[in-house]
């Protein structure tokens, strides 16, 4: 096995369930490889309201995935498709999940308010499921964290939480330049910068976790292995991949109405710039937000005249896990 083979076997993808079909090929991937896996839904996608992955609750993924390893994605107020103050939905990710991604971050971008929140966040679900373990931080869209602030951050949760409950933070965002836009990662990996956030993580004796690992190259992969990091999220990108593995199979017409599907949507805003123009660039717009209608009825009967169409997105999600593992 090559050199740059062992630094991704060495790396963990996180994946969202951005549909049923990526939920299924990647059990069925990991099954046959006798590789970890844990599904990071977010809050948009499923939640104790239901959400955008065929309507599915907590509870429900759960007892659709059985045993896997369940870590809810930026739990926390402001994160769901409604405004709220994340606390009904964190009360049910506590009974269902395994790990839950605390992330008050969005709503309150103070340093002190989101330090707060996250104290008390940690401190309530423990007392609904002291089993429960947790991510920390937030990723580099939300808001910015400079080095020494996570060293800032990691040391006032230390001082603030229980020893038990310190403990029971397994992972912390680290940023080191991602960024994700129009189908693609806009930002520019920062070396220097991901070595100084691990020896800061480490320090605590805690494990970093990047986010937004989507679309970046197999090279980018290795060198981020190489310098250590373990853990990294992708869940666009596998929207992505199913998206064009069934807009390929339709026709003309068909292609024209899952367009039409996607643009009433509106779920591609918040993704592209504000000089993006939908009628001249309808194929990037169904890529981009494809995922979000895979269970809208009209697309179901969309689908539904293209036997296969499933088995071939599923397909196609394992290629790429194949690559990103260098399997």
């Amino acid at each position: 096995m090559l050199q740059s083979d062992r630094s991704i076997m060495t790396i963990q993808f996180y994946l969202g369930p951005m549909s049923l079909n990526v939920i299924q090929a990647a059990i069925d991937f990991h099954a046959e490889h006798s590789l970890p896996l844990t599904f990071i839904p977010s809050r948009r996608q499923v939640d104790h309201q239901g959400g955008y992955v065929a309507n599915l609750t907590m509870e429900r993924l759960r007892s659709l995935v059985g045993l896997v390893t369940i870590e809810r994605d930026h739990g926390g107020p402001q994160q769901g498709t409604y405004s709220d103050n994340g606390w009904d939905s964190l009360a049910e990710d506590a009974k269902w999940a395994n790990i839950i991604h605390i992330d008050p971050w969005k709503a309150h971008p103070d340093y002190e308010a989101g330090l707060d929140w996250t104290v008390a966040a940690i401190m309530m679900t423990r007392l609904w499921n002291p089993t429960i373990r947790f991510e920390v931080g937030t990723e580099e869209s939300i808001r910015r964290f400079e080095v020494h602030e996570v060293d800032v951050f990691l040391q006032d949760l230390e001082t603030r939480l229980p020893p038990s409950d310190f403990a029971a933070i397994d992972y912390v965002v680290i940023q080191c330049g991602t960024s994700l836009k129009e189908g693609m990662n806009t930002g520019a990996f920062d070396a220097e910068r991901l070595r100084r956030m691990l020896e800061v993580v480490t320090r605590y004796g805690k494990q970093a976790k990047e986010h937004n690992g989507d679309w970046i190259s197999r090279d980018t992969v290795v060198a981020k292995g190489a310098i250590g990091l373990r853990h990294i999220n992708i869940a666009p990108e596998l929207g992505e991949i199913e998206s064009r593995s069934i807009y390929n199979r339709m026709d003309a017409e068909d292609r024209e109405s899952f367009y039409d599907l996607c643009w009433k949507s509106r779920k591609w805003e918040k993704w592209v710039t504000d000089d993006f123009d939908p009628p001249a660039n309808k194929e990037r717009l169904v890529l981009i937000c494809g995922h979000y209608v895979f269970s809208h009825p009209e697309f179901l009967t969309l689908k539904a005249k293209y036997p296969g169409a499933d088995q071939d997105a599923q397909h196609a999600i394992c290629a790429r896990l194949n690559e990103l593992y260098g399997i």
